[in-house]
């Protein structure tokens, strides 16, 4: 208990000094930024969907009208930094990643209710049905298997996983989806069906609720909501565990699908999982070598605005979305670039 409530205690002296300090001296350090904050699932009771926390959520987006920041798309960041375009000093990008239902239905108009304007990452194959994302298919087998010891082998090596009888199985989670992180991926979603068999899980007939995507008309509708759509390859499957051929299909073939059904789309790109090692500089090259304005990881931290070389702009971080406002107002501000700073 004490190392959380030194946190607590910690992160409210940060606000209070972040209320001290003008943002303007401390840029004089730091340099122009801009936060990029990244979204998936949105918490839906009749769902059963773990997410960010609605009322939570609201609060933050209040807490940012209030103190006057201003939202833009990730393209317009991207084309400032290209053009080396001012920036107002209070702004920030908002991104959400995959494109489920809740997505849709749940943070569409919540944004549009606030006038911002989100950036959508689309999984194509999903949204066309054609599968479901990987790593959510781990979680349901998790969720459906029986507590016990179970081996899996992948690329000719065994790996054991011990499920236990509570509910928690999220380590049991994060470790498979680390192991499928570290193989080939070519056969990744062949490989499926054999973890299912192994934890003795039947394969759904189709796309369970909690896991339903949005349709192609409901991209549309966001548009209407001066949201932005954009690729986020067609199967999710990690670029950096694929031949050279197979990352650069992944990527040109969701970008060409979804030009093909969102006339307006926007000419940016997500990694998926999008962590150091699951994108590589070929990746990189790759991207900057396309008519793509930026492409953006999960790594977190700050953009940095002096910052344009293609390299960078395919490169870009993210940060998670804080669920409480604490949170939320030091990635706004200087606080959580000060942290970066020092860990580097």
């Amino acid at each position: 208990m004490f190392p959380e409530k030194l946190k607590v205690t910690m992160n409210k002296a940060a606000v209070r000094v972040q209320e001290l300090v003008p943002a303007s001296l401390i840029r004089l350090f730091t340099g122009p930024f801009v936060p990029v904050f990244m979204m998936h699932r949105f918490a839906c009771q009749d769902r059963d969907i773990n997410g960010i926390d609605i009322a939570s959520l609201r609060g933050c987006l209040e807490y940012f009208r209030k103190s006057g920041y201003e939202a833009i798309s990730l393209e317009s960041l991207a084309s400032a930094l290209i053009n080396r375009n001012p920036l107002p000093e209070k702004v920030a990008v908002f991104t959400i990643d995959d494109g489920f239902i809740d997505q849709f239905d749940i943070a569409g108009p919540l944004f549009a209710e606030y006038d911002i304007p989100l950036t959508y990452f689309l999984i194509t194959d999903f949204i066309d049905k054609k599968l479901w994302p990987w790593d959510d298919q781990i979680s349901y087998i998790l969720t459906h298997t029986r507590a016990g010891q179970y081996r899996l082998t992948l690329n000719g090596r065994n790996f054991d996983i011990s499920v236990g009888s509570d509910a928690n199985r999220r380590p049991q989670y994060v470790k498979i989806r680390n192991i499928l992180k570290s193989v080939p991926n070519s056969s990744l979603y062949d490989d499926l069906s054999d973890i299912y068999r192994v934890f003795n899980v039947e394969i759904p007939a189709e796309i369970p609720d909690k896991y339903r995507p949005m349709e192609w008309d409901d991209a549309r509708k966001l548009i209407a909501q001066d949201h932005k759509i954009a690729a986020h390859t067609c199967s999710h499957r990690i670029l950096s565990r694929l031949e050279k051929s197979e990352s650069e299909s992944e990527i040109s073939h969701s970008i060409q699908r979804v030009n093909e059904m969102i006339e307006s789309s926007s000419p940016v790109f997500a990694y998926p999982t999008g962590r150091s090692g699951d994108f590589t500089q070929r990746e990189i090259d790759y991207m900057a070598n396309t008519e793509l304005l930026a492409t953006v990881s999960t790594i977190p931290g700050s953009v940095l605005t002096k910052k344009n070389k293609k390299s960078y702009l395919h490169s870009l971080p993210r940060y998670s979305m804080p669920d409480d406002l604490i949170h939320f107002r030091q990635c706004l501000s200087w606080v959580e670039i000060i942290k970066e700073k020092l860990r580097a």
